[in-house]
Order: C-alpha cells, then structure tokens, then sequence
C-alpha cells in the first residue's frame, strides 16, 4: 500500500499550527498516532517507511498469536459458573447461562508418545540427576521423586511411616495459597499404599534421619519419629514450592532437559522395562 504526498496549503498550516511541535509530540509518545496524523509521525512510529522521494509504504507487522490456552478458558467459565449459580440458588437469577457455555477442548498430538517423551527424562537422564542429588541433604527425597511418588506424599512422609521394608503412603500435604498448607487424604483408594523401598533409598533414608537426629540435637530441638522426613534443618515443614524449584535448579546442575517435578512420574512410566525397573514393584509408586 503506497501513500501519496498530500501538499497542504499554507491557509490550512497556519490554522493546525507549526508541525514540526506536532511532530514532535506524537513521535515521543510512540503510541497509535490519530487517523489525521501528519505522514512524517507515522514513519517516526513506524507504522509507514519512505521508500523512495515521495513515496511512503505501510511497514509489515508481523502478526502475534495472542489468546489463552483452553485449560484457561476452562478454569475461568468453572469459575464463573459457580458465581452464577449461587445467585441462581438465591433466586436472584433464574438461570446459569455460564453452564451452557460450551467448554473448548485441548488439542491433541498427532503423536502421543513423542508428547509424552518430551515430557520426561530418559534413564540416563535420570541417573545424571542422581548423581547431582547426591551432594544435597534431602537426597532421600529426591530418590522418592524419581521412583514415581507425588510431591505431596513425600512431603507428608513421616519417619513412622518409615521402616525397612515399607514406606506407608497415608497422608498428603499441599498448598493452599500463601504460605498455608494443608494435609488430606490421597487422591484415591489406590494411591493408600505400602511401597517396597529399594536398597539404595534405604540406606538414602537412614543417613538423613541420622543427619536430622545431629542437626536438632546441634539446635536443641526435640526430635521423635513423628517429624517429617522432608524438613530443613531447623525442623520446620518443607514447602511445596520450594521443593520444586530446588528440584529446578540441581536439574538444570546435572544438565538434563528441562522438565517438570511430576515429569518424574511420566518418566517412571515410560521407563518401566525389566532392564531398566530400579525395583520389581516399581509400579506400586504410580498408583493413581
């Protein structure tokens, strides 16, 4: 699109004014300049490029996908329903026309297992965040990780719960927005489980709570069985949040891609072969 030179007469400048203030002001604020904005401030914002004496083209734009994902979309309109629908229980309204929204769909891959791969680690990939892991104090917890069981259930673990030949699975502990966090039944009847700890985690276990015993007694804290396995050293609870992005940056230490903590237990899955399985009941720590 070219933009002819439009010659305005001396009448018509003398009634806007001086344009070179004109000018000026637009091209500071770069912003849209209006619909009667001289030629020489849309090429200051660039909006128009001379090409030539006399001759002005728009400048492409490239084009900006913009929008949310349908997962967003999803959230917002359950939200917004459950708004609505107190006013129609009120009375106040005599119907949720959030309801009938219809709610849009998440697009799916052509391939599934490359999806899923590119969400996990490869074994090797996992043996180089073990071997990282190794020089951080909750090691034990991040081997708990990397066998399949959920951020909230390691961080609810107690040393009760802890024994040989079982790790008991009861409990889970989430956030709750801020800094409150709160404990509750697992997500489901299966995921109540006994787990058969392998022999490395074990020995992981037993050194921390050996070095949680040392770390009280050094700060005159009490410490029984009942404490939480995932806890600093000055006794206190863990946070989810801090979890994951201490998860975050031994990864990135170690050098494997970049994924997310429950990638872990997608990784577990796909992994999980006769010669690669850490433990013959490996499958027990993926219960749903």
């Amino acid at each position: 699109m070219r933009y002819p030179v439009s010659l305005a007469s001396p009448a018509a400048t003398a009634r806007r004014g001086p344009t070179r203030h004109r000018v000026t002001a637009v091209s500071q604020s770069r912003g849209h300049p209006p619909p009667n904005a001289p030629l020489s401030a849309l090429v200051c914002t660039g909006r128009v490029q001379r090409t030539g004496r006399g001759v002005y083209a728009a400048t492409v734009v490239a084009e900006v996908q913009r929008g949310v994902k349908p997962v967003t979309v999803r959230s917002t309109l359950t939200a917004l329903s459950m708004i609505v629908q107190s006013y129609v229980d009120q009375g106040r309204l005599p119907r949720n026309m959030i309801a009938l929204v219809e709610r849009p769909h998440d697009e799916l891959p052509e391939d599934d297992e490359a999806a899923d791969a590119a969400k996990s680690w490869t074994v090797a990939e996992v043996e180089q965040f073990r071997v990282t892991a190794q020089a951080h104090r909750l090691y034990a917890c991040r081997l708990m990780s990397t066998y399949g069981m959920r951020r909230s259930e390691v961080l609810r673990m107690r040393w009760t719960r802890f024994s040989d030949t079982a790790l008991k699975v009861r409990r889970g502990r989430v956030a709750m927005g801020g800094t409150e966090t709160e404990e509750n039944a697992p997500k489901s009847l299966r995921s109540r489980r006994d787990l058969p700890p392998p022999a490395e985690l074990v020995d992981a276990l037993r050194a921390l709570k050996k070095a949680q015993r040392a770390e009280c007694l050094a700060l005159a804290i009490a410490w029984s069985d009942d404490c939480l396995i995932a806890a600093h050293t000055d006794g206190t609870p863990i946070r989810p949040e801090w979890y994951t992005d201490e998860f975050q940056q031994i990864a990135k230490a170690a050098g494997p891609r970049r994924i997310q903590l429950k990638g872990l237990r997608n990784t577990v899955r796909l992994s999980r072969t006769p010669d690669h399985c850490p433990c013959p009941q490996l499958g027990k720590f993926l219960a749903s």
